[in-house]
């Protein structure tokens, strides 16, 4: 079950079928979470599902696997579990964004910062991906906390600051941070086997959807007010300040998990 600490021992699945059956779906308990399904065929071809809790599997076809249908099945799917890592689920990550969406005085900074970061945790997300860099998530979530603490921190204190290159660097390298964030998420439920690119690009167009429409929402939010010049005073500050309590507050927690021996969940 999705609540479990551990990951779960794969569960094989046998069912007799009608002789001109043409194909089937499957649809497991929502109970189970985020699931991959391994469908192998008497040749040895193989197709690999991704699902999301409770979700239903396209139709498969019993004489053959589609590998054009897989193909697009496993980006669809996959680019909508990067974008729920996002929206709703990725709270610490919506707080970072937020945090980066508040501090930029001007929408090109804003646009350099955002590509900055994007590179980075892409750069990351795919290296943890394929196993190249292994980081534990015990130490991961507690520094991605801190980095909101540090970005949003900032802004509270000296206010919004142009996207220079230390401002530039600072982002950089917490996007490197979030992409092993993002690489846990991804780990909990597996790239499908021969499609593992593809998923890997579809979960982080997913997770960059994600990002856009949260930029879009605190623009939207504090677009009356960005040319104010009470902006940075009135709106910035303390939105930056609400945002760094709430990076410190799980920070906190997640430290407090890794002293206590308890499994960290991140909020993400």
């Amino acid at each position: 079950p999705a609540a479990s600490p551990t990951p779960t021992a794969p569960l094989r699945l046998k069912a007799a079928l009608p002789p001109r059956e043409a194909s089937l779906d499957l649809a497991l308990p929502a109970a189970l979470g985020p699931t991959v399904v391994v469908v192998r065929w008497p040749d040895g071809r193989v197709a690999t599902l991704a699902m999301r809790d409770g979700e239903r599997t396209r139709p498969i076809r019993l004489a053959a696997p589609e590998p054009l249908a897989d193909a697009l099945d496993a980006l669809i799917r996959f680019g909508g579990l990067g974008f729920r890592h996002i929206l709703p689920l990725g709270l610490d990550h919506i707080a970072f964004i937020a945090a980066l969406a508040v501090a930029a005085p001007r929408l090109g900074g804003l646009i350099r910062l955002a590509t900055v970061f994007t590179l980075a945790h892409s750069l990351t997300l795919a290296l943890a991906a394929f196993r190249i860099v292994e980081a534990p998530p015990a130490l991961v979530e507690p520094a991605i906390a801190l980095s909101i603490v540090a970005m949003a921190g900032v802004t509270a204190i000296r206010g919004p600051m142009p996207a220079g290159p230390a401002t530039t660097a600072v982002v950089f390298g917490f996007g490197l941070l979030h992409g092993l964030g993002f690489a846990g998420a991804l780990g909990q439920i597996g790239l499908p086997r021969g499609q593992e690119a593809l998923a890997l690009v579809g979960f982080n167009l997913g997770v960059e959807a994600g990002q856009i429409a949260v930029i879009l929402m605190v623009l939207a939010l504090v677009a009356a007010w960005r040319s104010k010049p009470f902006y940075a005073t009135r709106i910035a500050q303390p939105a930056s300040a609400l945002i760094a309590v709430a990076g410190l507050v799980w920070t906190v927690q997640r430290i407090g998990g890794l002293a206590g021996g308890a499994p960290v969940f991140g909020a993400g």
